[in-house]
């Protein structure tokens, strides 16, 4: 049966911004790979190979190991900032998250 939130909410719920979050986190990785791996000497086999293999892991072991982490971190976050005298929605903890993520790629690139 499908929920009756509204798509914003469904789009915005914390799971999926923790996954949005991990996705872009292991991207990031991905390319910094792939980027000391096209440096190395190695023949062309062995760089179809790794990128093969990366692009493999990247979105199946390490994306459930980013997402594990986003999660603690996300944890550890909300501890810290509950212990603020204000209150600070999830989403703005997400929105932090995120301008810190787009800061590493504006970084790299």
């Amino acid at each position: 049966m499908r929920s009756r939130e509204p798509n914003s909410r469904r789009w915005f719920s914390n799971q999926r911004l923790i996954s949005a979050e991990a996705i872009l986190l292991v991207g990031l990785l991905d390319n910094l790979l792939e980027t000391h791996v096209r440096g190395l000497s190695c023949s062309a086999a062995v760089k179809t190979f790794f990128f093969m293999l990366s692009t493999v892991g990247a979105f199946g072991i390490l994306l459930s190991v980013a997402v594990l982490l986003a999660k603690r971190s996300l944890a550890h976050g909300h501890k810290l900032f509950q212990a603020l005298p204000i209150s600070t929605p999830d989403l703005v903890l997400h929105g932090l998250a995120l301008a810190g993520i787009y800061w590493l790629y504006a970084n790299y690139y």
